[in-house]
C-alpha cells in the first residue's frame, strides 16, 4: 500500500510577521485568525464538494423535470 505524501509549504518569518499584522488589523490574536483562516478553507471544500455533487450530466433537466425549473422573470427586471 503507498503512503500519500503532503507537501507542507515551507515559510519564513517575513511570512509570520505579516501573518500577525493582518491579525492585529483585525483586533484578534494570531491563533484565533489562524483558526478562521482554517475554517474558512474547510467550508470552501465543504463548498467545492456539494457544488460537484449538483455537476453531474442530467441533473439540471431531472431537477427542471422535478420542480418545473425556474419562473419566468418579469420583463421589467434587472440583474443586479
Amino acid at each position: 500500500m503507498s503512503q500519500a505524501h503532503l507537501t507542507v509549504p515551507q515559510h519564513t518569518t517575513a511570512d509570520g510577521v505579516h501573518l500577525a499584522a493582518l491579525a492585529k488589523a483585525r483586533g484578534v490574536s494570531l491563533a484565533a485568525y489562524l483558526d478562521d483562516l482554517s475554517q474558512q478553507e474547510e467550508h470552501q471544500a465543504l463548498l467545492g464538494r456539494a457544488t460537484a455533487a449538483f455537476d453531474r450530466p442530467g441533473f439540471v433537466d431531472a431537477f427542471d423535470k422535478a420542480f418545473g425549473g425556474l419562473p419566468a422573470a418579469p420583463a421589467s427586471s434587472r440583474a443586479a
